[in-house]
């Protein structure tokens, strides 16, 4: 954090350094006579003026050189520019209008009478004033991209060739008048071109070539240091610069060319998102770049390029704007900090202070006062005129707009009060409350809306304001707020204000509502739960009734012959069955937690013994019994006898004399399928009601024995289903193969 800080302030505090000596020589230089035309640092004409200059006008031209004044003989190096400003000013000073100069351009040579001119008023704002400014745009979107995301590779290229582009900017009129910040402007000029190139590999993200050689970023940045390098150690030498400043001026208007076409041909080719992000640098980085470039290129061949520079210079000012803004609107820069209020108002604030300085500076100027004494007044009023205003605002807000100040403390002071709310009577007084202590006034009421009642139109009538509370567009409730009849009126912040309240009223009171609809279900749930236990314990209890009938049924038969002798086979199914009315009781427990005690049992002595305790009830009629002998089942016996039993019992009250039933058992895939059948007059509707608990077609039926058998069949991973196919209503117990044993020459196999 440190680091990152101290880079920032660095970065501001050279940019400030650099343009408070531009600005003390450009004001130096204020009306100051000179020949209509401007010299580079290297003592060559420079493209750098009006075109309504004389000088320029008479055809002087890059790479023209004034060699010779009056008669004076000028150096042939970077001196030759001082030279000529002191020979001007001395001839201004002796009353002369024109000097005489002798030119060399490309081996001629040729004299000229150049008028004195003095530079000032509009040329001096447009061409000092304007680059001073923009240089300064630039070194202040190189700290906010510093400070916004340090690490960012896009961030910290974009910093560095908007700290290299603001240098360049700001020393661009000392390096052609009073020439002090020379070597900040050669550095400048010589690290421009590879700011740009890596600039243009990076917008809006790395393209592929980076990520193969990701060191041609700093190569390109060690090339321009070295030039850079090269060109001040030649300038503080006292060597010719020319062929340098020559080859810096093609780079730079290369590398202007070279970066809006990469960003054209990246947003051509660039979907969703990322055109979006490209397409706010199409629409000014791309046009002020471009001819800015060409016009670097052209002024090189032609004089025509002249005037090209002196139409896009004031477009530069609005290409660190709204490149910055793309950058930040899209987070181009991936920044690690959210956007701060305070930072960007006070960035608006300080550009608005610089605009009014410059404004009231040029106004003071042209009225005849010197522009150093315009310059101070002006700084001092527009220093006075931001704080009397900010403060101001301050009283303004506190004496006619209190809410603005108290907006962020109410509405968490009201969330904080809606946070345990739980019923609509508590959001209701919390609203009102807030309301009150927030906003002087004589009433406030929150009415609760009715079912079916329309939503009020938000009206304000005399000193009552109404506001409906709206959840997803239903009314829920309507906010009234009646002012002190000698309160001040209401403001638009009051009801912004208002509005906010009222959707956190909207939210807090469909809250409540799905809290009290909740509780209410919970209730009803709890009431049905104990209608349910209720409900169980009868049907346990029918169940029990029901699973004894049958044993009971049997030896209520046997007793009733007139002959009471009973052969073996009766004596033992009588046994089996006390034994199970046993186990029956017994077992209560597991019953009712569905416990099952797997056994390996005969799936043919189930089937008998289901058909033996059915034979009564069968009468004449024959049961088609298909079961092979070598299948067993692994399973609970009394269980799986109570399912055969209830299903044969159903079958056979289902059919008639004339109707068959039976059971048989097929092989499938996945295991096994035993199947209770019948030809009897079957079922209407849905199957699956015939083994809901105490549903039932049957006069006298009690529902409960397809239900005991659908649940002793699940407790054993089982499924027992019913339909109705082809005349037959058959129910299909499914068994899977792993309670399926298969006898096989005295050994068991899996089927």
């Amino acid at each position: 954090m440190f680091g990152r800080r101290f880079l920032v302030w660095l970065i501001g505090a050279l940019g400030l350094l650099v343009a408070v000596l531009a600005l003390r020589g450009a004001v130096s230089w204020y009306h100051r006579p000179f020949v209509g035309v401007l010299l580079d640092a290297d003592g060559t004409v420079s493209s750098f003026g009006l075109p309504t200059w004389g000088g320029l006008r008479s055809g002087l031209r890059y790479p023209d050189r004034i060699v010779e004044v009056d008669g004076m003989a000028l150096s042939s190096g970077a001196r030759s520019g001082e030279e000529l400003n002191q020979a001007v000013v001395r001839a201004a000073a002796r009353g002369h209008e024109r000097v005489h100069v002798r030119v060399e351009s490309r081996g001629k040579s040729r004299e000229l009478d150049l008028t004195l001119e003095r530079l000032g008023g509009v040329a001096w704002w447009w061409l000092a004033g304007l680059s001073i400014f923009i240089g300064l745009l630039y070194i202040g979107g190189g700290m906010i991209a510093m400070a916004a995301s340090p690490r960012g590779p896009l961030a910290r290229t974009f910093a560095k060739s908007a700290f290299v582009g603001g240098m360049f900017m700001l020393s661009l009129f000392d390096v052609h008048t009073t020439r002090l910040l020379v070597p900040v402007w050669s550095a400048a000029f010589a690290m421009l071109p590879a700011a740009c190139i890596g600039l243009a590999l990076r917008l809006p993200d790395n393209l592929p070539v980076l990520e193969r050689y990701p060191w041609i970023i700093p190569a390109l940045d060690a090339i321009g240091a070295l030039v850079a390098a090269v060109t001040v150690g030649r300038e503080l030498l006292g060597l010719p610069t020319t062929s340098l400043h020559a080859f810096c001026s093609g780079a730079f208007g290369a590398a202007l060319v070279i970066l809006p076409v990469t960003v054209l041909v990246r947003f051509l080719r660039a979907r969703g998102q990322r055109r979006a992000a490209l397409s706010s640098l199409i629409t000014w980085m791309v046009p002020v770049y471009a001819l800015m470039g060409a016009s670097i290129l052209v002024t090189l061949l032609a004089p025509s390029g002249l005037v090209l520079f002196f139409a896009v210079l004031p477009l530069l000012s609005f290409a660190p704007l709204v490149t910055g803004y793309a950058y930040v609107r899209h987070d181009l820069w991936r920044a690690d900090a959210v956007i701060s209020r305070v930072v960007t108002l006070a960035s608006i604030g300080t550009l608005s202070c610089l605009l009014a300085l410059a404004l009231g500076a040029a106004l003071a100027a042209g009225l005849g006062v010197p522009l150093g004494h315009a310059l101070l007044a002006a700084t001092c009023g527009s220093a006075l005129a931001a704080v009397l205003v900010s403060s101001a605002l301050r009283v303004t807000d506190r004496t006619f707009f209190p809410t603005l100040a108290g907006y962020k403390p109410t509405i968490d002071q009201l969330s904080e009060d809606l946070l345990g709310v739980a019923s609509p009577a508590e959001v209701v007084s919390a609203i009102e409350r807030l309301v009150v202590r927030w906003l002087p006034c004589e009433r406030v009421v929150l009415e609760l809306a009715s079912r079916g009642v329309e939503a009020p139109e938000e009206v304000l009538h005399g000193h009552e304001l109404t506001l409906p509370v709206l959840f997803r567009r239903q009314p829920l409730a309507t906010l009234r707020v009646r002012r002190a009849a000698d309160g001040t009126p209401f403001t638009s912040e009051d009801a912004d204000l208002l509005h906010t309240i009222t959707n956190l009223a909207a939210l807090a009171l469909a809250h409540a509502n799905a809290y009290a609809e909740l509780e209410k279900r919970r209730k009803q749930q709890v009431a049905a739960g104990r209608g349910e236990r209720l409900a169980i314990l009868e049907t346990l209890a029918a169940e029990i009734a029901h699973e004894v009938r049958y044993p009971i049924n049997f030896f209520k038969a046997v007793f009733a012959r007139t002959d009471p002798r009973l052969d073996s086979e009766e004596l033992e199914i009588g046994r089996e069955e006390v034994d199970r009315l046993e186990r029956l009781v017994a077992g209560f427990r597991p019953l009712a937690t569905q416990h099952v005690s797997r056994g390996l049992v005969s799936l043919r002595e189930l089937a008998e013994r289901a058909a033996a305790l059915v034979g009564d009830a069968l009468g004449t009629r024959d049961l088609d019994v298909d079961v092979p002998a070598e299948i067993s089942l692994r399973c609970d016996a009394d269980k799986v006898t109570q399912v055969l039993v209830n299903l044969l019992a159903n079958a056979i009250e289902a059919t008639g004399g004339s109707d068959r039933l039976g059971i048989r058992w097929s092989a499938t895939p996945t295991g096994g399928l035993l199947r209770i059948w019948d030809t009897g007059r079957g079922f209407e509707g849905d199957g699956a009601q015939l083994f809901v608990p105490w549903f039932t077609t049957k006069a006298g039926g009690t529902g409960l024995g397809l239900s005991i058998s659908h649940r002793f069949a699940r407790s054993h991973g089982w499924s027992l289903d019913v339909s109705r196919v082809e005349g037959l209503t058959r129910f299909d117990i499914v068994i899977p193969a792993s309670d399926i044993v298969l006898a096989t020459s005295g050994s068991e196999k899996h089927s």
